[in-house]
């Protein structure tokens, strides 16, 4: 089974991470994490998801620490747009980490 990380799972304004993390749900991917700005915007966010959908996942504030804990197969920026260039570099470069490791 895959394992998903979601950025931004927090449906402030217009997000869509709320969404994504229910389909990547729905379509069988264990949702393991997501990240937020702050405590506050994770515990919302959990609880949003715990009660619509049953999807029951850890809470992070910090990136590197969820990336490193739950090691995800998948990761989903849903966050506000200014920031996924910060994530998505994060998240290549432990790609290419992987990568690299599966080659020697």
């Amino acid at each position: 089974m895959l394992r998903a990380l979601v950025i931004g799972a927090r449906r402030h304004r217009q997000g869509i991470g709320e969404f994504v993390a229910r389909y990547l749900d729905a379509a069988g991917v264990d949702v393991c994490g997501i990240v937020g700005t702050s405590a506050v915007s994770v515990d919302d966010a959990k609880e949003t998801l715990a009660t619509r959908y049953a999807i029951d996942c850890h809470g992070y504030s910090n990136l590197d620490a969820a990336r490193s804990v739950e090691n995800p197969d998948v990761v989903a920026s849903c966050s506000p747009y200014p920031a996924h260039r910060k994530h998505l570099k994060a998240a290549a470069a432990e790609c290419w980490r992987f990568e690299r490791a599966q080659l020697q």
